[in-house]
C-alpha cells in the first residue's frame, strides 16, 4: 500500500512542474546571491573575451600562468584609465553644469522668440491658460460661505507637541556621508577583487573546467559534447571580442565627433556611449541625447546638433549593415520580443549592471541551448530560429484549414530549396503525421479526408518549373508508367506529386484511382500495357498490402517492371527493401526524387533496349532486298 502511494505520488507530479520550480528557485538565488553570482557573470564573460588572447600566447611558447596574468593585468589597466577617465570627466561636468545655466537659458529664448505665431506656440499657449485656469484660486465670497459653515479650527497653540532638535553638527551626523561613501567603495573594491581573482582561475583552470562539464553533462556522448562545448566557447569568444570591437569604434567615432564640434568633455561621452550601445535598440539613441542636448544648449546655431545626428545615424547604419554581418553574422540567435523580455529581466534582477550584461548573457544562453541539450529549451525560448519546422507547420495549417498560410509555408521554401525536395521535406511528413494520427485516433476520418483534400488542392495550384510538354515525336517515344496507390489517398496524393516532378519527356505517368480492387488493378496492366509500374506506399504501415500488389503483379506479368515508393520511410530500411524484393519488386526508393530517378532510368532502358530491338528486326529485311 506505502508502496503504490509513492508511485501515485510520483506521477502526480509533472516534470513541467518541477522544471518550474527549479526555474523559480535558480531566480531566486540569484536575485539573493547578487553580491556574488554578479561579480561570477561579469568574470565569466571576461574569461570569453580574454581568451582568445591567452590562447594566442600560449602559442607563442609563452607559459599559461604569465599568460593569463598579463593579459588580466593589461584588461584591468585599460578598464581602470577607462573608469578613471569616467570618474573625473563626469565630477568636472556637474561642477560646471551651474555656468551653462546662462547659455541654456538664453537658447531657450530664442527658440520661444523663433517659435512665435507658430502651431506649436499656440498649443503651449492653450495649455498654460487652462493650467492657470485650473489652479487659480477660489473666489472670496465663496471661501466666506465655506469658512462659515465650516466649524472654527482650533488654535494652532492648543495640543502643541514638544519637538527634539537634534544638532546637525554633531560627530555622528557629520560621519553619515563618509561612512556611505566608504561602504560602497568598499563593496565595489571588493567586487573588482573577485572578478580578478575569478577571470584569473577560469582563464587558468579552463581544461578542468571543461573536463568537469564533460562529466557532468557529456558522459555517454563524449564526442558530440566535446564538439558542442568547443563550437560554444568558440561562438561566444567571437560573439562577446566583435561587440566588443564595434561598441568601443562606436565611442571613438562619437568622441572624435564631440571633440571635432568643439563640445566639451569628449571622452565623457565617448565612455558613455560605448557602455549605452550593450543596450540593444534604444542604447545608441539615449547615447545621442547627451551630446545633442549639449550641442542644442551651447551653440548658437544648428550645424553642431546636425553633425552630431548625422554621425550618430552613420555609425549605426554601417554596424547593422555592415559590420555586424562581418563580424558576427546576420543575427544574434536571438529573437527580438525575446530579448526586449531577457533584458527587463536583467535590469530588473541585477539593476543597471544587468541592463549592460543583458545582451551577452541572453546569447550565452542560446547558444549554450544550441549545443547543451539539456538546456535546449534556452534555444527554443530565446532564439531566432523559427518555433517549428515547415512539415510540422504545414500540417498546423492543414489541421486548423487554413489553406492560404499552409500554400505561404511552402511558397516561402520554394525560395531556398527546388519543388521535389520541398514534396519530399514538407508535404511527405505531413501526410505521415495525418495517417500516424489517425491511427492513433487523434484524427477522426473526416478530418484525415479534409487534409488530404487540401493537399491534393495545394499540389496542382504549385507550379513544377518544367518545361513544357514533349512533342509529337517524343511523346511517342516515352514510357508509360502506372502509378498504383497501395491503400488509399495519401498515396495517392503521393503519386500526383511524383507526377509533377518526374521528366515527362521521358515517363508518361498514369495514376490509378484508390476506388480499384487489386484485382482490378491487375486487369488494368493488362489493357493499359504500361513498362513501369510504381506503387506508392507511405509509412506508417502498409508493407503487407504493397507486397500483396507485388506478388501479384509479378505472378501475372514476369517481365514487368516494379518500382516501389516508400516514401518518408524513417526506419527498417534493409527489412522493407528485403521484403519487396522477394515479393517481386525491382527496386525500392524513400524518396520522392529517388523514385524519379530511377523511373527516368528505368526509362531510358526501356528505350534503348526497344530501339536497339527494332534495329535488329529490320536486318534482315535489309539484307533480303540486296
Amino acid at each position: 500500500m506505502v508502496s503504490r502511494r509513492s508511485q501515485h505520488s510520483q506521477t502526480w507530479i509533472s516534470p513541467h512542474v518541477i522544471t518550474f520550480l527549479l526555474v523559480v528557485v535558480v531566480i531566486a538565488c540569484m536575485a539573493l546571491a547578487k553580491p556574488v553570482i554578479l561579480p561570477a557573470a561579469v568574470a565569466i564573460l571576461l574569461a570569453f573575451v580574454l581568451n582568445p588572447f591567452v590562447i594566442a600566447l600560449d602559442r607563442r611558447g609563452i607559459p599559461r600562468v604569465p599568460s593569463v596574468v598579463a593579459v588580466v593585468l593589461l584588461a584591468g589597466a585599460i578598464l581602470g584609465c577607462v573608469g578613471w577617465i569616467l570618474a573625473s570627466q563626469m565630477v568636472q561636468f556637474l561642477n560646471q553644469l551651474p555656468s551653462y545655466q546662462d547659455n541654456v537659458t538664453q537658447r531657450v529664448h530664442e527658440l520661444k522668440a523663433n517659435g512665435k505665431g507658430s502651431v506649436v506656440a499656440k498649443v503651449e499657449d492653450f495649455i498654460e491658460n487652462v493650467t492657470a485656469a485650473a489652479t487659480s484660486p477660489i473666489q472670496e465670497t465663496a471661501m466666506d460661505s465655506l469658512q462659515r459653515k465650516s466649524p472654527p479650527a482650533k488654535a494652532a497653540s492648543a495640543g502643541g507637541q514638544k519637538v527634539l532638535v537634534v544638532n546637525a553638527d554633531s560627530p555622528t551626523a557629520q560621519l553619515g556621508p563618509w561612512v556611505t561613501t566608504a561602504d560602497t567603495l568598499f563593496e565595489f573594491l571588493a567586487s573588482s577583487a573577485l572578478v580578478a581573482v575569478l577571470v584569473i582561475y577560469l582563464l587558468i583552470n579552463r581544461e578542468e573546467i571543461r573536463n568537469r562539464l564533460l562529466r557532468l553533462i557529456g558522459e555517454g556522448h563524449m564526442t558530440l559534447t566535446t564538439k558542442a562545448l568547443d563550437d560554444a566557447a568558440q561562438g561566444l569568444s567571437g560573439f562577446l571580442l566583435a561587440q566588443l570591437m564595434i561598441n568601443s569604434s562606436f565611442g571613438i567615432v562619437v568622441g572624435i565627433a564631440v571633440w571635432a564640434v568643439g563640445l566639451p568633455y569628449p571622452l565623457l561621452w565617448a565612455v558613455c556611449s560605448t557602455f549605452l550601445r550593450y543596450i540593444p535598440f534604444v542604447g545608441p539613441w539615449i547615447a545621442l541625447l547627451f551630446p545633442l542636448t549639449l550641442s542644442l544648449a551651447l551653440a548658437t546655431g544648428w550645424t553642431k546638433p546636425l553633425v552630431i545626428v548625422a554621425v550618430f545615424i552613420g555609425f549605426e547604419l554601417l554596424a547593422n549593415l555592415v559590420l555586424e554581418p562581418l563580424l558576427y553574422g546576420q543575427r544574434m540567435g536571438v529573437a527580438p520580443a525575446p530579448l526586449l523580455i531577457a533584458i527587463a529581466f536583467w535590469s530588473w534582477l541585477w539593476g543597471a549592471m544587468g541592463l549592460v550584461l543583458a545582451v551577452p548573457l541572453t546569447v550565452c544562453l542560446v547558444v549554450l541551448g544550441k549545443h547543451v541539450p539539456q538546456l535546449k529549451f534556452f534555444d527554443i525560448l530565446l532564439g531566432d530560429e523559427p518555433a517549428l519546422s515547415a512539415d510540422v507547420h504545414f500540417y498546423q495549417r492543414l489541421l486548423a484549414h487554413d489553406q492560404d498560410e499552409a500554400l505561404e509555408v511552402i511558397t516561402a521554401r520554394l525560395q531556398e530549396v527546388p519543388l521535389p525536395q520541398i514534396f519530399d521535406e514538407v508535404v511527405v511528413p505531413a501526410l505521415i503525421s495525418a495517417h500516424t494520427d489517425f491511427n492513433n485516433e487523434t484524427l477522426s476520418e473526416v478530418e484525415l479526408t479534409a487534409v488530404l483534400v487540401s493537399v491534393r488542392e495545394l499540389i496542382e495550384e504549385l507550379e513544377t518549373g518544367s518545361s513544357d510538354a514533349p512533342t509529337e515525336s517524343a511523346a511517342a517515344a516515352r514510357v508509360t508508367v502506372l502509378g498504383c496507390a497501395a491503400r488509399d489517398a495519401g498515396d495517392e496524393a503521393a503519386l500526383e506529386m511524383l507526377q509533377r516532378i518526374v521528366d515527362p519527356a521521358v515517363c508518361r505517368l498514369e495514376i490509378v484511382s484508390t476506388d480499384r480492387l487489386v484485382s482490378e488493378v491487375v486487369e488494368m496492366v493488362a489493357e493499359e500495357r504500361p513498362s513501369i509500374v510504381c506503387i506508392a506506399s507511405l509509412p506508417p504501415g502498409g508493407l503487407a498490402h504493397t507486397r500483396l500488389l507485388c506478388k501479384r503483379l509479378r505472378s501475372r506479368y514476369p517481365d514487368l517492371k516494379i518500382v516501389v515508393g516508400r516514401w518518408g520511410l524513417q526506419g527498417g530500411f534493409d527489412r522493407n527493401r528485403d521484403q519487396l524484393a522477394s515479393a517481386g519488386a525491382d527496386s525500392f526508393a524513400t524518396t520522392l526524387r529517388e523514385t524519379a530517378t530511377q523511373l527516368v532510368q528505368l526509362g531510358h532502358f526501356l528505350q534503348s533496349a526497344s530501339t536497339s530491338a527494332e534495329s535488329k528486326a529490320k536486318e534482315p529485311v535489309a539484307a533480303s532486298s540486296i
